[in-house]
């Protein structure tokens, strides 16, 4: 007896079940794919930028029907009670008629009912009343008058478009909205950032998802026991609305419907200047540290803009770096200013001043360029000299010019004398408040009468004397008047003891023109030394354009007395010649050079002596760049004092110290800067015993060695890269050194230098070279070559590492917008690197380097205006150029790869709006480390970590290098 082998029996019933199950899990799947779709195209697509928002409004729809019941049943009494009727189906009158207990009992649910009915209409008519009032009274001013929400902002901040900031807004919006998880949020940004603009720009958002945003100014704080946000909030509400209000107890309740409702959201601008006018108490980090946990208990919404100091560590906030702006945003937003009839036409002119600038750091010298490009005056802004402070001292002063002559707020009908006495008296004010390191001066503290220290004050007053041609610098009426034209200018704040200056870029390069005559007394800069562990940043910055100043303002030092008719002032720099009657000449430039040289001697010297590491690394920085201007005398030196003084920069690696990390990479910055434009100047004889300066970029080197951090070290890779020839006779001697064994850190770390730098320095370098000096190009492509069959021969398991940081470095070549000759040689190396690679990210960093690789130059691309923006093949960003626009030939495998190019392009768009959403806001601070890292809910939001790669974002948060972007 056999057993059947059969399965079980299909027939024409299962198969109809199957098709039906397989049709109908399909159409789910459609279903759900389609949802996806719609989802994502709204969001990506939605022309307002309109975020959701958790309102409370089950309250209010509660008492407003709880209302309606108390008018319907009114209404309805009052009708019965003409006619003297009632309806047979709702005899109410029938139901407390009759005998007790139920006309008892019914009498206490009558006079239970009638009480809250009572109380829910008159919460209706104040809601539809006042509340409602109040509220469109505020929002209809708040979108006319933008100074209204955020008091810090200028006065005509209305007419500036905000670009570039809208996704880092609506992730802060997105992490305020729910009660549950909210925290405060620290916006950290540089002098210049913008951090009050994406406030506003932030308001206005909130105020189309029906929020209303409140500004508080944090330098207006003197009272320890008033720094309460919640309170502050309030209070500056109160004040906002108190004309549209009949009651004194009307304003608490607007507030309380407010918080209930969830509508409030706080933005706080100045954390760095706060309990700043006062004493400052010994516990003043304490203070900051308890008021934010305050605003952490009552769950507040909260946004802080701040600059990086040392109280923001340890706070219970989370940290959003205000990161560089998108250069096309940049060039859009000035291109949309201008008065021309053919927009593009000075296209090339205007991205070549974006980019020498470098407004991505410094957003308000945006600004300025789109002032100047609206009035027609970026023609005549022509730098003495190389670098970026060049150009912005330049900017500066046709800036200062335009306003002078009436070409920048012409509205105001002022005359150019004015105008100019008004510009020298704030600069006045302005080098005063550079000594105190402080925004806010007061009126007295100019002339003397509160009876502060001297400390240069008097050659300051002497020198405005001098300058003045209508007002009386001994007169406080006159002093009183200019600060209500600069307040018109929209330069400063009136106050009613003085000024608070609207930008610290705007208060630096005011005061900077007072330097000459303050630093005739030494008290001045010894103040400004020792005060508050070392000068600020304003002062650096100020320190920095008076190198540039090329000699203008020496001479006038109060000594002279002017000579000139008060006329016509077509241009502030010929008002200036025209006091002292002469044009600046070499001796006035070499006395400021020689002046400048002293400065960076004692801002070395400074540097090294305080214990502040992060205000170190910004002297170091500013001391680069003075010495840039200088003639690159002590590049040397301070190269060395830099290399001493790196290892004491270094934290223990548990938490990430973000405010040094930055400092660092300014440092970098500036330091390859300086670099290249020691190796771009003539050669001659400067240095002691005719001894030519060269680039110091073997200590660059070295330090990297001791840095802790990764992105300081990608930053170094970057600018000894783009040293191309220079860099290469620098680093011979490491550069021939075969691979070695990585058994200590500083080993490990310098052959990951080695291997990132490789493939860019052999682009950047150049085939021409000096006779007797040996071929950089051979040097260089040698070196690539030997680190490329390294990967064939190599099969140890340690050899991951450098294949991975090998691909990393044709990624970083590949993102440099430069296309000399040898580019092809690069691309065969790039296709042999991918054939001996093992593993699969080092194959994936490579396939997308030779995607990028096989990219022809940028083409004109078109802004949402309709303005043609040209970028030329072959520039690049501030490092070298190419010796002509010239197109690599494409490999067979580049050649293939073309075709994914521009899809590759696009997913990388599509990244950028997400990348944001989870990568800008991934730092926060350690509540029981009291350092600066990244909390377990940013990482986890940020997804997995590919190993040896640093996380990709896009948008605000790519760090840019001299040639461009450089994603890792």
């Amino acid at each position: 007896m056999g057993v059947s082998m059969r399965g079980p029996r299909r027939g024409p019933v299962w198969a109809a079940g199957l098709w039906l199950r397989q049709r109908r899990r399909r159409w789910r799947t459609r279903r759900e794919r389609q949802a996806e779709r719609n989802l994502r195209r709204r969001t990506d697509q939605r022309p307002d930028h309109r975020m959701d928002w958790r309102h409370h409004r089950g309250l209010r729809w509660a008492i407003v029907a709880t209302a309606a019941i108390l008018v319907v049943w009114t209404i309805y009494s009052l009708f019965l009670m003409v006619l003297n009727t009632e309806p047979g189906f709702l005899r109410a009158s029938q139901w407390c008629a009759g005998e007790p207990p139920r006309s008892y009992y019914c009498g206490q649910v009558e006079g239970f009912v009638k009480g809250p009915l009572v109380l829910a209409l008159g919460l209706a008519v104040f809601l539809f009343w006042r509340y409602l009032r109040v509220r469109r009274w505020y929002d209809r001013n708040a979108l006319r008058n933008r100074q209204m929400v955020i008091p810090t902002a200028e006065r005509d901040i209305s007419r500036v478009d905000v670009v570039g900031r809208d996704e880092l807004c609506e992730l802060m919006i997105q992490r305020l909205r729910d009660e549950g998880t909210r925290r405060p949020l620290l916006l950290v940004g540089g002098i210049g950032t913008g951090k009050t603009t994406t406030l506003v720009r932030l308001a206005e958002m909130l105020m189309a998802t029906n929020v209303v945003p409140i500004g508080i100014d944090l330098r207006t704080v003197t009272d320890p026991e008033k720094l309460n946000f919640h309170q502050l909030a309030q209070a500056q509400f109160e004040r906002t609305i108190d004309t549209q209000l009949h009651a004194a107890g009307e304003a608490d309740k607007v507030w309380r419907r407010l918080w209930l409702e969830n509508r409030i959201v706080v933005l706080a601008d100045g954390l760095e200047e706060v309990l700043a006018d006062g004493a400052q108490p010994a516990d003043r980090d304490s203070l900051l540290r308890e008021a934010i946990r305050g605003a952490v208990r009552e769950r507040l919404p909260l946004v802080v803009a701040s600059r990086p100091a040392d109280p923001l560590r340890g706070l219970d906030a989370l940290l959003l770096q205000l990161e560089p702006l998108a250069q096309g945003a940049a060039l859009e937003y000035v291109q949309t200013r201008g008065r021309r009839s053919d927009a593009g036409h000075r296209s090339d002119r205007i991205a070549g001043l974006v980019k020498a600038a470098d407004v991505a750091e410094s957003p308000f010298y945006l600004r300025v360029i789109g002032q100047l490009y609206e009035v027609d005056r970026l023609d005549r802004v022509e730098p003495a000299g190389q670098g970026r402070s060049a150009l912005r001292w330049c900017l500066l002063e046709e800036w200062c010019d335009a306003t002078v002559a009436g070409d920048l707020y012409e509205d105001y009908g002022m005359p150019q004398i004015e105008r100019s006495d008004a510009i020298e008296v704030l600069s006045a004010l302005a080098c005063i408040g550079l000594r105190d390191n402080q925004s806010s001066v007061r009126t007295t503290e100019l002339s003397g009468a509160d009876g502060t220290e001297d400390a240069g004050r008097r050659w300051i007053l002497a020198e405005l004397r001098a300058r003045l041609h209508k007002l009386s610098a001994d007169n406080p009426q006159d002093i009183g008047l200019a600060e209500t034209t600069g307040d018109a200018l929209n330069i400063v704040v009136k106050r009613q003891d003085g000024v608070r200056f609207q930008h610290g870029v705007i208060q630096a390069y005011l005061g900077s023109r007072f330097l000459t005559a303050a630093m005739r007394d030494d008290a001045f800069l010894e103040q400004a030394f020792t005060r508050n562990h070392g000068p600020g940043r304003e002062m650096l910055s100020a320190l920095t354009l008076y190198s540039r100043s090329g000699g203008v303002f020496e001479r006038l030092d109060g000594r002279r007395k002017p000579s000139s008719s008060q006329g016509k002032l077509h241009r502030l720099g010929d008002a200036l010649r025209h006091t002292v009657e002469l044009r600046t000449d070499g001796t006035d430039a070499t006395v400021t050079r020689n002046r400048s040289i002293v400065l960076v001697h004692r801002l070395c010297d400074a540097a090294t002596g305080t214990r502040n590491r992060t205000r170190a690394l910004e002297m170091f920085a500013a001391a680069l760049e003075m010495d840039a201007a200088t003639g690159h005398t002590v590049h040397r030196k301070l190269a060395d004092a830099i290399r001493d003084a790196w290892p004491h920069y270094q934290g223990d690696g548990s938490v990430t110290d973000r405010p040094l990390e930055d400092a660092k990479i300014v440092l970098v910055h500036r330091y390859g800067d300086a670099a290249r434009q020691l190796r771009d100047r003539p050669h001659e004889a400067t240095g002691r015993r005719g001894q030519q300066p060269v680039p110091q970029y073997r200590q660059l080197v070295q330090m990297m060695a001791d840095e802790s951090s990764y992105l300081p070290r990608l930053a170094a890779a970057r600018e000894i890269a783009s040293g191309g020839g220079a860099a290469v006779r620098a680093l011979r001697d490491l550069l021939d050194e075969p691979p070695q064994a990585t058994d200590t850190l500083g080993q490990e770390r310098l052959e990951e230098l080695r291997t990132w730098i490789a493939p860019s320095l052999f682009l950047f370098t150049e085939a021409a070279h000096a006779p007797g000096e040996p071929d950089s190009q051979a040097v260089a492509r040698e070196n690539l070559r030997r680190w490329v069959d390294r990967l064939a021969t190599d099969f140890r398991e340690g050899a991951r590492v450098y294949e991975i940081t090998l691909a990393q470095g044709f990624r970083m070549a590949a993102n440099c917008r430069t296309y000399p000759a040898h580019r092809s040689v690069l691309i065969e190396e790039a296709e042999k690197a991918l054939r001996h690679s093992r593993f699969w990210y080092s194959h994936l960093v490579l396939i997308q380097a030779l995607t990028l690789l096989a990219l022809p130059g940028i083409p004109a691309r078109r802004c949402k205006s309709g303005v043609t923006v040209r970028t030329r093949a072959g520039s690049s960003t501030s490092g070298p150029r190419s010796p002509g626009a010239v197109t690599a030939p494409r490999s067979p495998a580049a050649v293939r790869l073309t075709r994914s190019s521009s899809r590759s392009r696009t997913c990388a768009s599509k990244r950028s709006s997400t990348a944001i959403r989870s990568g800008t806001a991934g730092w926060t601070s350690g509540r029981s480390s009291g350092g600066w890292g990244r909390s377990a809910r940013s990482r986890a939001s940020a997804g997995s970590r590919t190993p040896g790669c640093r996380r990709r974002t896009a948008g605000p948060s790519w760090r840019r290098g001299p040639n461009g972007c450089w994603p890792m």
